[in-house]
């Protein structure tokens, strides 16, 4: 089977044949298909746009669970106890809008996914009566590490779900992950109201320090600090989760070509926020 038969999912299929016309027959290799499509969108018999995606969708092929999902230390969860207005105030402050019910006192054992909205139909139809976390709670969908992305997301629309606890082989809670976390590595970066601005992407709060925002574009850094970083991936925090293998802490730290990078604000699916100190700075002439 050709390279070319595993693009999935059938929001890809009018792809297909626009990578079919870029590619030899037989070809195996994702370094050779991705080398000519790249021709191919030089000579314009494909879109950028289409581009993006097939190197997107590429990229992913080989990627698992494991390689996307929100680590369980980063999960944020509602114990099985809790009452309304404890979990009101989770729903609150996160501003997620589904959440893993556990029971912490026996190996987080997964009791089912409460969704935020199913909290205010109580309150619309019930009033000030009861409630009862265990009838408004929906049936969680559990995963393998193992599994491909490509499957994951298939299944999501199968059962029609939006989250999936993810289990390692020993089907203990690894983490979780969402459809959202999937189609991201499909899609890039999809943003909601509760994400940062994007406007004043560098800014310098002290000499030779500098606020980074994490979705900075690698063009736009290497053109500001007179760097030349590789534009393997699209942002400044990618370079980094690259170098952490995960979604680093805040407070950590990474050398990289000259540069200190310290986290100074992440959530527990990205990164949002650097501290950038050039370790040889910058001619001032690059930093205009």
């Amino acid at each position: 089977m050709k390279l070319i038969d595993y693009l999935p999912g059938t929001w890809i299929r009018k792809l297909r044949k626009t990578v079919a016309r870029a590619i030899e027959p037989g070809e195996n290799s994702i370094t050779d298909v991705m080398e000519n499509i790249h021709i191919a969108t030089q000579d314009g018999v494909i879109q950028r746009e289409e581009y993006e995606v097939i190197r997107r969708v590429l990229q992913v092929a080989d990627l698992k669970v494991r390689d996307v999902m929100i680590p369980r230390a980063k999960m944020i969860t509602i114990d099985h106890e809790s009452t309304l207005d404890e979990i009101l105030e989770w729903v609150t402050e996160s501003g997620h809008s589904r959440f893993p019910v556990i029971n912490e006192n026996a190996e987080n054992e997964v009791k089912g996914i409460l969704l935020a909205k199913d909290i205010l139909h109580h309150r619309r139809d019930n009033g000030k009566e009861e409630f009862n976390l265990f009838d408004s709670m929906r049936d969680a969908m559990f995963v393998a590490e193992s599994m491909r992305l490509h499957s994951l997301l298939k299944r999501f629309q199968e059962r029609r779900s939006h989250m999936a606890i993810v289990v390692n082989e020993y089907k203990g809670i690894a983490g979780l992950i969402t459809i959202e976390d999937v189609l991201e590595q499909f899609v890039g970066e999809i943003e909601d109201e509760s994400d940062i601005e994007t406007d004043d992407m560098i800014t310098e709060p002290a000499n030779n320090l500098f606020s980074v925002n994490a979705q900075t574009e690698i063009e736009e850094f290497n053109e500001r600090f007179g760097a030349s970083f590789s534009e393997d991936v699209d942002t400044i925090g990618g370079i980094i989760l690259k170098l952490a293998g995960r979604v680093p802490d805040v407070g950590d730290k990474f050398d990289h070509l000259g540069f200190e990078f310290e986290v100074t604000e992440a959530d527990r699916r990205r990164i949002l926020q650097l501290h950038v100190t050039p370790i040889k700075p910058s001619s001032p002439e690059s930093l205009q």
